[in-house]
């Protein structure tokens, strides 16, 4: 007796993005799924070989292979090869990635810029980076220079090149020269915009100004 022949099934999603359609593959017997990416007359562009895929978003998308994750492009060409925990589409010129429960970033042509030693990293803000070892954050630069060191308990993005930062429970503002603008009295603080920043007292709320480089007080 033959040995029975594994059934597959098709499926094209029929959204297309940068022109291309996500096709699964399900073995029927097994239900493995398996994608690629189909164009708009249903030619296969991409093989069908990964366990995830992401739609397409300026020309690039998320692919799992092996479980581990990389980048393509529209070509099937890779861009970064699956090798990574997690990974994050670009932003600007820079990638998100982590390995090992550690989280780092590096650029389109895999060199590694920010080294994977963080708990966590958020994104880029004005060529600047808040990083987290345990529970404590600091900032870092593209270069990986301290800009501030990693002892507070939180800090939120650059925004006029000022961050709002906390600690022992209470908020102040900080410049990129680790100047301290505002003490830590707040028991919370938004970041800058437009040079205005919301505070808050208690349960009384207020605003900071920005006026040539100094916060003041708003009456």
């Amino acid at each position: 007796m033959g040995k029975k022949k594994n059934k597959k099934e098709y499926f094209i999603n029929g959204k297309y993005h940068n022109g291309l359609s996500i096709i699964c593959c399900i073995d029927t017997d097994t239900n493995l799924k398996l994608y690629g990416f189909v164009d708009k007359n249903k030619k296969l562009i991409i093989q069908i070989i990964y366990q995830i895929v992401w739609n397409f978003n300026n020309g690039i998308s998320k692919v799992k292979k092996n479980n581990k994750w990389g980048l393509i492009n529209t070509k099937g060409d890779k861009i970064i090869d699956c090798i990574y925990d997690k990974i994050c589409f670009p932003y600007k010129k820079y990638i998100k990635i982590s390995k090992n429960n550690k989280w780092g970033y590096i650029n389109l042509k895999n060199k590694i810029i920010i080294p994977l030693i963080y708990d966590w990293v958020w994104e880029w803000s004005e060529d600047t980076l808040v990083v987290r070892i345990k529970n404590k954050c600091g900032v870092v630069d593209e270069n990986h220079n301290i800009i501030l060191p990693i002892l507070f308990d939180e800090i939120k993005p650059s925004h006029q090149n000022i961050f709002a930062v906390r600690k022992n429970n209470k908020w102040g503002y900080i410049n990129k020269t680790n100047k301290i603008l505002w003490d830590f009295k707040l028991d919370y603080a938004w970041s800058f915009i437009n040079n205005k920043a919301q505070i808050r007292e208690g349960s009384k709320y207020n605003y900071l100004l920005l006026i040539d480089d100094k916060i003041v007080e708003t009456n």
